[in-house]
């Protein structure tokens, strides 16, 4: 795919993290139409947890890949999402999971909470977590992910980015997403610009400011295509 003419941007999404070797981890870092942003759903961190879940990986393999993707990948970003409330999961293990979310800091992330789904194994493992725990600990999650992502979206002003236009939000107002925003799951930047902006276009932006989950940001003509 990145040998194709006219192609921009690849984005490579929901990736298993047992998964991930180093021909993979090069090519991405290697390849410029490849962006260098990873969505990684790791579901948890606790091993007793992801050994129930049969994720067949343990927080000390995610600790590693996460530390191979940053150190090979200029400018990484990562999304991932995670489950809170999986049968047997205690507070210790939800425990483990928030300190994981603190320490290793995603750009974004998505959390749910667990559903027990008829005929499904999970759905007949003992120790089933209360359906308000479940609540307490996912609203935990999105708590502490906000904060992270506001301080990760405040670092980025004053860059320039390209950003993909994708509509016209009203007067002077475009909506768009430079390479660290995948479509749908992550925030938009709202480009300010007395110029009409074409649809499909990338435009480089100056980001300018932060509203919750969103940039904000203006183009400047000359880099502008």
């Amino acid at each position: 795919m990145s040998r194709i003419k006219g192609l921009e941007w690849i984005r490579l999404m929901y990736l298993h993290p047992a998964h991930i070797n180093m021909s993979l981890i090069e090519a991405v870092a290697s390849q410029t139409t490849v962006v260098p942003y990873l969505d990684i759903p790791i579901q948890h961190a606790a091993d007793n947890v992801l050994r129930l879940m049969n994720r067949r990986h343990t927080r000390s393999q995610l600790d590693t890949l996460l530390g191979q993707l940053r150190q090979r990948i200029d400018d990484l970003v990562l999304r991932t999402t995670v489950m809170v409330g999986f049968p047997g999961e205690s507070d210790r293990d939800f425990q483990c999971l928030l300190d994981f979310i603190d320490t290793q800091q995603f750009d974004w992330l998505g959390a749910f909470t667990f559903t027990a789904e008829e005929g499904t194994p999970a759905a007949l493992m003992p120790e089933q977590v209360p359906e308000e725990i479940k609540q307490a600990r996912l609203d935990a999650v999105m708590n502490l992910q906000m904060g992270i992502t506001r301080s990760k979206n405040e670092a980025r002003v004053g860059r320039d980015e390209r950003v993909l236009i994708s509509s016209r939000a009203g007067d002077n107002l475009y909506l768009g997403r430079a390479y660290f925003q995948a479509p749908e799951v992550d925030g938009l930047t709202m480009v300010k610009s007395q110029t009409a902006l074409a649809k499909g276009s990338l435009v480089n932006v100056r980001l300018i400011g932060v509203r919750d989950y969103d940039m904000i940001g203006e183009p400047f003509d000359e880099y502008s295509e």
